[in-house]
């Protein structure tokens, strides 16, 4: 897997888990993702680079990162 798939994965996830600790304000700032990924291992340009890509699954709405709605949707129950 390319690097840059792996930071977009990991940005999937961090913003899947934002759901479950804050259903209401969920999200993640960019701040937030850069500390998260860095101390998972990744490194800024990376980060940088993989946030500049297009993503189907993760948006950024009022400053966050936020999972796409077939998340949220899947998670009513």
């Amino acid at each position: 897997m390319l690097k840059s798939q792996e930071v977009l994965a990991f940005l999937k996830a961090a913003a899947e888990c934002s759901v479950y600790i804050a259903p209401t304000d969920y999200g993640l700032t960019p701040a937030e993702i850069m500390e998260a990924a860095t101390r998972a291992g990744f490194l800024e340009g990376e980060i940088r680079d993989a946030l500049a890509q297009p993503r189907d699954y993760v948006s950024q709405r009022g400053g966050r990162y936020q999972p796409g709605r077939e998340v949220i949707w899947s998670q009513s129950p």
